[in-house]
């Protein structure tokens, strides 16, 4: 239930971990912070491809070695009692709710605009179909889903860059030409800062994000 019974295949697990990595944040708020804005936060994503190697070769590997376990939490539990289990388990979940409410009310958006009705039942809908399937199929159905949500997401981008290509005058050109005009491509600030997202902290905060997310998450 919990393992998938160790039979998932390895392209399944690479396209679930790819979708549970873009949600509507991505979709919806980053979009929305370049366009208002400019590239700056783009810069967190340099760090995804090297915080994955290291799950592979290090974090996971490390897990198994310690009693063969499974998750973050039982490793916790073998080096520091229960109560440090209970600790991290709990502030892992409050920390998975805030992000679904955040998650399910920019889903809700497009959803009621499209389609109509409220964003209350959109929310509680989804909310309450996405745990009937987790709790009813395990890990496996979760993983299956997450490869159709993989396809969707992944042609919903590319049909999104493909119109706004074809929409511009001068196609690809174009849309280089008026973002570069308007300062849209820029990074960020290559010098430190408390108060501002400048490369060095929104690369830092991408790191430690990807890292959270590949050695805790379940």
């Amino acid at each position: 239930y919990f393992l998938g019974s160790h039979g998932v295949p390895g392209w399944a697990i690479g396209l679930s971990i790819l979708s549970t990595a873009v949600s509507s944040i991505t979709f919806l708020a980053f979009p929305a912070t370049s366009y208002i804005l400019d590239y700056r936060l783009f810069p967190k994503d340099f760090t995804f491809p090297l915080v994955t190697i290291l799950a592979i070769y290090a974090i996971a590997p490390a897990f198994h070695r310690i009693a063969n376990c499974q998750s973050a939490f039982e490793v916790l539990e073998l080096s520091f009692g229960p109560t440090c289990r209970v600790y991290g388990a709990t502030c892992y979940v409050l920390m998975q709710i805030l992000k679904l409410a955040t998650v399910l009310y920019l889903l809700s958006i497009p959803v009621t605009i499209l389609f109509g009705g409220s964003q209350y039942t959109v929310i509680v809908g989804t909310g309450t179909f996405v745990a009937f399937y987790s709790m009813a199929g395990g890990i496996r159905a979760v993983i299956f889903t997450d490869v159709i949500q993989a396809v969707v997401l992944l042609g919903g981008g590319f049909a999104a860059v493909l119109v706004t290509i074809l929409k511009v005058d001068g196609g690809l050109f174009g849309v280089v030409k008026v973002a570069r005009e308007d300062n849209k491509l820029w990074l960020g600030s290559p010098e430190w800062s408390w108060t501002e997202r400048t490369v060095p902290t929104v690369v830092i905060y991408g790191f430690l994000h990807y890292l959270g997310r590949m050695a805790g998450y379940q």
